[in-house]
């Protein structure tokens, strides 16, 4: 059978993102509040030999909290690296990168 085609609205994808361009990004984590989260969050980010220019944290109800944390510039393998192995802990709820502020 052939599905009908609904309003499919197309996207362009940066398919071929070179390795070699380095910028900094923004991660956004909604997580589970509790001890020793963003210790395990950073060494994460310091294993991968990454620097952390700025970080925040704000609980958000009794059992999730938000936190931000901006990266020194990355190679996009780097990034995604590090997005890999923050996306399997149990207490990560939502990840998300910001968009950058930078020009």
């Amino acid at each position: 059978k052939k599905l009908a085609q609904s309003k499919i609205i197309p996207i362009d994808v940066s398919w071929k993102i070179s390795k070699k361009i380095s910028r900094s990004h923004i991660i956004h984590l909604h997580v589970i509040d509790g001890t020793g989260i963003l210790f395990q969050v950073t060494k994460i980010i310091k294993d991968a030999g990454v620097a952390i220019i700025y970080s925040e944290s704000a609980e958000n109800n009794k059992n999730d909290a938000d936190i931000r944390i901006k990266l020194e510039s990355v190679t996009w393998p780097v990034f995604h690296k590090i997005i890999e192995k923050l996306r399997p802990l149990k207490f990560v709820k939502q990840i998300w990168e910001e968009p950058s502020q930078e020009a």
